[in-house]
């Protein structure tokens, strides 16, 4: 994989994903990382996938050039395997959860504080 510059993980958002050929695949969503190893590792992106309503994973091993315009895959868009995110898989770009930031700062959230913290 190619990577041409130094970026943060939050301004893949939103890029397009591409094949080999150019043809769109969908646009990237979130990063993928898993902690099943020592440190955490990035396994792949969570990708909007054009023409669907959902959500699929394409692992690192897949893609071949990654830049501030777009991600691009090694092969064909119809053979890039796209697979569904598992319970292992750690999504940290995704919003904090409203409950969770309720209970850090009540104030902030709109929230009154519950004695439930």
């Amino acid at each position: 994989m190619v990577l041409f510059s130094e970026m943060f993980a939050s301004e893949l958002l939103g890029r397009p994903v591409i094949d080999r050929f150019e043809d769109r695949i969908g646009k990237v969503a979130d990063i993928l990382v898993t902690f099943k190893e020592l440190f955490p590792k990035v396994t792949g992106l969570l990708v909007d996938v054009d023409g669907s309503n959902s959500q699929k994973v394409i692992f690192v091993s897949e893609i071949d050039l990654v830049g501030r315009r777009f991600v691009s895959t090694k092969t064909v868009k119809e053979r890039v395997p796209l697979i569904q995110p598992s319970s292992d898989d750690i999504l940290p770009i995704r919003p904090v959860c409203p409950i969770y930031v309720s209970r850090i700062c009540p104030i902030r959230a709109g929230c009154r504080p519950s004695s439930a913290g």
